[in-house]
């Protein structure tokens, strides 16, 4: 409503209330005549004041809505402004892209990080300069955008426009502008410097593991050749003392090279090597490596096995890192007089090994975290204070490497049991 519009009302409410009046007072005859003057005065100004203070009414009224109104207008204009500005200068790398994955535009951090001028990135593929640990990687990040679903804190390296490699965190974020398009806004966090760190002890780790197994060598068959030369002239208690060095200089040598497999892995120096295995053979030989340790705890050791699984073609080392670990664990955190049962099975092109057993399990808070580099369960530090938490994670990488999966279900004190599942290659 504009000021001619409350002036409209206004005169209309004059007349419809002096109408009114007048028409109320042909009805009813009680005013006398020298009165009537007075009368018809009061009802006009009645009529004037009331009109009037309608029209002031709806003069504020209108008046207060323009400048709402210019007020909204400059806080929207202000806000716009602000987010430009901000999404432009921001410190870190931001790419707006269509629903096809082009460029639509880019802050200047993003265009520091591909190194290279203002606009260039315009209307490129961004996925094609994108890389994760295989191809599939990357293009489920276009499938989770285009069904609108987010990708957060991804680990990818970027190709800049000078061939130079950088690691980041991408993160994308599928939504759809005031035209019902579908857009996904890219965030790109440099972790070139922190990756080289840790690249850097990894390596540290491997090359100090590599130093450590020359000592611990030497260390096993001086005892060794001890034992061989005067293990019966010993008396018991000098045996007992020998036999515990024997074990700790083990220890020791299980404990590098745990930490040589993680820092191999983490390398990507541990790749599959595959050949043709008896299957029999080669889980029987795995299983009677644990046999003593099992029969020290009184645990019966079952071995179940498939009959269709003669041969197998992987990776021996692999496998056997696999196989062995698992039932190490499950001796290690069962209890005496436990169960561990070893099952093969053939499922289609797939062998399926299940390792279960009888101990402790792992509480429901902390399973997700199970195959995390030193991550042990609290139930476990609490009972079995030996371990690296190493274990599960060379697993994990291990059946990755070798093209598997692994999975479990565990129960806090009634027993875990793995399922890991590779390709057969017969």
């Amino acid at each position: 409503m504009h000021t001619s519009g409350a002036l409209f009302v206004s005169l209309c409410t004059y007349l419809i209330l002096n109408g009114a009046f007048f028409f109320v007072w042909t009805q009813f005859d009680f005013v006398q005549t020298h009165l009537v003057p007075i009368v018809v005065g009061t009802i006009l100004f009645l009529s004037a004041f009331l009109s009037a203070s309608l029209f002031q009414s709806l003069r504020i009224h209108v008046e207060a809505r323009k400048l709402a109104g210019h007020l909204m207008k400059d806080a929207w204009s202000t806000s716009q402004e602000l987010f430009v500005q901000l999404f432009k200068h921001s410190p870190v790398p931001y790419v707006l892209i269509d629903e096809k994955g082009k460029v639509t535009s880019a802050n200047t951090s993003a265009v520091r990080l591909f190194g290279t001028k203002e606009g260039a990135l315009d209307g490129i593929h961004i996925f094609d300069y994108i890389e994760g640990d295989n191809a599939q990687h990357v293009s489920l990040f276009l499938g989770k955008f285009t069904q609108g679903l987010f990708v957060t804190d991804e680990e990818v390296r970027i190709t800049r426009f000078d061939d130079a490699d950088r690691w980041v965190l991408c993160s994308l974020f599928s939504f759809k502008d005031d035209q019902g398009k579908r857009t996904g806004l890219l965030t790109l966090v440099d972790i070139s410097k922190q990756k080289q760190i840790d690249q850097a002890k990894t390596e540290f780790v491997s090359l100090a593991s590599h130093q450590l197994r020359t000592p611990i060598a030497a260390m096993k068959w001086n005892i060794e050749l001890l034992l061989s030369k005067y293990g019966e002239a010993l008396a018991p208690e000098e045996r007992v003392y020998i036999d515990k060095a024997m074990g700790n200089v083990k220890n020791m040598d299980m404990l590098v090279g745990d930490f040589l497999n993680a820092a191999r892995f983490e390398l990507g120096t541990l790749v599959a090597e595959k050949t043709e295995i008896n299957a029999p053979l080669f889980f029987n030989e795995v299983i009677e490596e644990h046999r003593g340790r099992a029969e020290t705890k009184r645990i019966n050791l079952v071995r179940e096995e498939d009959a269709q699984i003669a041969t197998l073609v992987s990776d021996v080392r692999l496998l056997r890192m696999v196989v062995s670990n698992l039932i190490s664990n499950a001796i290690k955190y069962t209890p005496d007089e436990g169960r561990v049962t070893v099952r093969t099975k053939a499922e289609g092109g797939n062998v399926v090994i299940v390792v279960s057993d009888t101990g402790m399990g792992i509480p429901l808070d902390e399973q997700d975290r199970l195959f995390s580099k030193i991550f042990r369960a609290s139930n476990a530090q609490a009972q079995v204070p030996d371990g690296t938490g190493l274990g599960l994670y060379i697993v994990d990488q291990a059946v990755k490497v070798l093209g598997g999966t692994i999975t479990f279900v565990s129960e806090e004190n009634r027993g875990t049991t793995f399922t890991v599942t590779i390709p057969r290659g017969t």
